[in-house]
């Protein structure tokens, strides 16, 4: 093929686009409407993902690490369970996309820098919000641990870099 002929056919399509009102809507607007579709459909701006906490430790500590769980707009605190059934009821109904468990000697374990257990259980028929409450409860985890007990740890003499991590535990529930 020439590109005589090439040139040919490109100037009868053009011609025909520029005659036919429904073709150069066509051309010109599906493909820009189109555009802005995908990109809203596919923005994922997650905020306040709904989660609730089980806290079998219930001390003054564990109290004010949900506070600090809690605050901000990135995670709504939706409501403490009393038991792992009532968990595992919320994410089935939907209620939420991640609980928080606190596990029993949370404070203990805290302030004879252990380790801090902490266990998130997702649901994983939407994990992007639950890689999002994962990711933003793990901060505010480490920014609890460092800037609660820094203060009291200088005043036993014991230095900050002793603080042991938080041991984060992941869950995935599908079902």
């Amino acid at each position: 093929m020439t590109y005589r002929r090439i040139w040919a056919v490109v100037r009868k399509e053009v011609n025909h686009i520029f005659r036919d009102r429904g073709t150069l809507f066509l051309v010109l607007f599906t493909p820009t409407l189109l555009l802005l579709l995908m990109a809203y459909a596919l923005t994922v701006d997650l905020r306040h993902i709904p989660i609730a906490v089980l806290d079998h430790d219930r001390s003054a500590i564990s109290r004010a690490f949900v506070q600090q769980i809690a605050a901000g707009d990135d995670l709504d605190l939706i409501g403490q369970a009393a038991t792992l059934t009532e968990i595992e009821a919320m994410l089935m109904r939907g209620e939420i996309k991640a609980a928080l468990i606190i596990h029993p000697g949370f404070s203990r374990d805290l302030l004879s820098l252990k380790g801090v257990p902490l266990q998130i259980i997702i649901d994983g028929t939407e994990p992007e919000s639950g890689g999002y409450a994962v990711e933003h409860a793990g901060r505010r985890a480490e920014q609890f641990v460092s800037e609660a007990l820094a203060g009291q740890l200088r005043t036993l003499g014991i230095p900050v870099d002793a603080l042991q991590g938080i041991d984060l535990r992941v869950r995935t529930w599908y079902n």
